[in-house]
C-alpha cells in the first residue's frame, strides 16, 4: 500500500499540454506486471508444494468445516499409530479422544459428507455454471480450463506485444496521441476477448472468476446475518489494495474523456472521481473487517477486535491518497507546505502496514507479540519459532529475505526526495513505485497463503516423528478419502 498513494501527474503542463496521456500508459503495464508475478505465485506454489486451490476457496459452512476437521484429525491419529506400530513391531500407541460435543459433530457428519458439502458450498458461491469457476474445473479434470503459471506468462507475452503494436500504429502510423492509444489498447483487448475463436477457454474461465469475485466484493455482507469474510475475498481485495493507482489512471482516463480534447483544468472536481476509485479498494477491505467484526460478535470471539484494528490499518492509507492528490491542484509553494503532514501519514502506514504483515498476516514473531498484548506464549524458545516460526515451507532463508524485502519496499515512496536525480519525471518515479508495489504484493502473496495454508491444516502431533503420509494428509497433496489407497 505504501508506495501506491503518488498520483502523478494530473493537470496539463508546459512540457505536456494534453495533461497526463502519456503517463496513462503505465496502467496496462502494471496490469500485465500483476498477471506475470501471479504466474510467478503460481509456479512457486507448485514448486514448494503449496495448496493454494485448497485455500483460495471460499469458506465452507462451520457445521461443514467442524466435521471435516474432526474427520481429518481422526485420521491425522490413526495414520500416526499405524506408523508407530509399523516401527514398533506391532505396538499400539495412545489414541486421542475428542470431547463429548466433537464427538456429536463427527457422529452426524462423516467425512466424505462434510467434504461433499464444502464441495456444493464452494460450487453455490460462484456461479450456476461451474465453467465460471477455474478452481471448480480443476476439480473436475478439465486441465483445458486451468490457470497455469506457463499460460499466465504467455498471456503477458500477448499482452506486451498487443501493446506495443496499438501504441507504435496509433502514434507513428495514424498520428494520434497517447490518449488515443490506450483507448486503441483496451478496445483490442476487448475484441479480441469477445471473439471466441481468438479466446482460449481458460482465459474466458480466468476472466469470468475475476469478474464473479469483483461483483462479490461490491455486495454487502450484512444483508441478513454478518458472516466471516471468505479468505478468497480477502486476499483479492488485498491484490486490488496494490493496484489502487490504477483504478486512478482509470477514474483519469474517464476524466480525460469528458473533457476530451481539450485539458483537464485544474480544479478539485476534476480529481474527484480518479481518487474515489483509487479509494474503493481500501473501502471494500475495511468493510470486509467491519463485517468480520460483527460476525465475531454475534459469534462471541474472542478475536473479533482484531477486525477493528485490521480496518484501521486500512483507513490509514486513504489519507495520503487525497492528501497526494490535492497537492496537484495547488501551486509548487502551496503544495511544499503540507510534505511534513504527507511524510508522516506515510510513515504511520507504512509501519503500521508492515508490522500486521509479519505478525497477522504471515503469524511471524508470535513469541515476541503474544507477551506483549498478554497472551501466554508457547514453549519453543528456538530462534527460528521466536522471530519467524516453527514451520516454514519455503524455507528459513527465502521467508525471512521475503519479510526484508517486503520491509524496504514498504519504505519506496522515500524515493520521492531524490527523483529528480534518479528518474526523468515524476511520472517515471510514480511507474517505478507502482512497480515495486506490485512485486511486494507478489512476494507477500507467497507467505500470507502459506500461512493460511498452515492455520487450517491440523498440526502435527508433539512427541511423534514426522511422517510424510501424515504430513501430506494435513497439506492436502492426499485427499483423506484415498488414505486407504496411499
Amino acid at each position: 500500500m505504501s508506495s501506491a498513494q503518488e498520483v502523478g501527474q494530473i493537470f496539463a503542463t508546459a512540457e505536456s499540454p494534453h495533461g497526463p496521456a502519456t503517463a496513462l500508459l503505465r496502467s496496462p503495464m502494471v496490469i500485465i506486471l500483476s498477471i506475470g508475478l501471479w504466474a510467478m505465485n503460481v509456479y512457486l506454489f507448485d514448486l514448494f508444494g503449496i495448496e493454494y486451490k485448497r485455500v483460495l476457496k471460499v469458506q465452507p459452512s462451520s457445521s461443514a468445516s467442524e466435521a471435516s476437521l474432526i474427520a481429518n484429525n481422526s485420521i491425522h491419529t490413526s495414520a500416526l499409530n499405524a506408523s508407530s506400530s509399523n516401527s514398533n513391531g506391532g505396538e499400539t500407541s495412545s489414541v486421542v479422544v475428542c470431547s463429548n460435543d466433537m464427538k456429536k459433530v463427527a457422529s452426524k457428519r462423516s467425512l466424505d459428507q462434510a467434504i461433499n458439502d464444502d464441495l456444493e458450498q464452494f460450487a453455490s458461491t460462484s456461479s450456476k455454471d461451474k465453467d465460471k469457476d477455474p478452481l471448480s474445473n480443476v476439480a473436475n479434470g478439465e486441465l483445458d480450463k486451468d490457470v497455469t503459471a506457463g499460460k499466465l506468462f504467455f498471456l503477458c507475452f500477448m499482452l506486451l506485444i498487443l501493446l506495443h503494436f496499438s501504441t507504435e500504429a496509433m502514434l507513428h502510423l495514424c498520428g494520434g496521441n497517447s490518449f488515443e492509444a490506450i483507448i486503441t489498447f483496451y478496445f483490442m483487448c476487448t475484441i479480441t476477448f469477445m471473439v471466441p475463436k481468438t479466446r482460449p477457454d481458460w482465459l474466458l474461465t480466468a476472466v469470468v472468476f475475476v469478474f464473479d469475485r469483483i461483483k462479490v466484493l461490491l455486495t454487502p455482507r450484512w444483508r441478513e446475518v454478518p458472516r466471516k469474510t471468505p479468505f478468497l475475498d480477502v486476499f483479492f481485495a488485498d491484490a486490488m489494495c496494490s493496484m489502487s493507482k490504477v483504478f486512478f489512471d482509470w477514474g483519469l482516463l474517464w476524466t480525460m474523456f469528458y473533457y476530451y480534447p481539450s485539458a483537464i483544468p485544474s480544479t478539485l472536481s476534476s480529481i474527484a472521481l480518479p481518487s474515489i476509485l483509487s479509494s474503493i479498494p481500501y473501502i471494500i477491505r475495511a468493510r470486509q473487517c467491519i463485517v468480520s467484526y460483527y460476525a465475531g460478535v454475534r459469534k462471541k470471539d474472542p478475536k473479533r477486535f482484531d477486525n477493528i484494528f485490521n480496518a484501521v490499518k486500512y483507513s490509514t492509507s486513504l489519507f495520503p491518497i487525497c492528501l497526494s492528490a490535492y497537492q496537484k491542484t495547488l501551486s509548487a509553494e502551496e503544495a511544499h507546505d503540507f510534505d511534513a503532514l504527507f511524510v508522516v501519514l506515510l510513515i504511520i502506514n507504512s509501519v503500521y502496514c508492515y508490522t500486521w504483515d509479519v505478525v497477522m498476516d504471515w503469524g511471524m514473531a508470535q513469541q515476541v507479540a503474544q507477551p506483549l498484548c498478554g497472551i501466554k506464549s508457547p514453549g519453543d524458545t528456538s530462534c527460528q519459532s521466536t522471530i519467524l516460526r516453527a514451520r516454514l515451507r519455503f524455507g528459513l532463508p527465502l521467508s525471512f529475505g521475503i519479510m526484508i524485502t517486503n520491509f524496504i519496499l514498504r519504505f519506496s515512496w522515500m524515493l520521492r526526495f531524490y527523483y529528480e536525480q534518479i528518474f526523468q519525471s515524476f511520472d517515471s518515479f510514480v511507474l517505478t513505485t507502482q512497480f515495486l508495489e506490485v512485486f511486494r504484493r507478489a512476494l507477500w502473496n507467497l507467505l500470507r497463503v502459506e500461512w493460511e495454508l498452515i492455520k487450517n491444516s491440523p498440526p502435527l502431533a508433539k512427541g511423534k516423528e514426522f511422517d510424510p503420509l501424515v504430513y501430506n494428509v494435513e497439506m492436502g497433496t492426499i485427499s483423506p478419502t484415498n488414505l486407504n489407497k496411499a
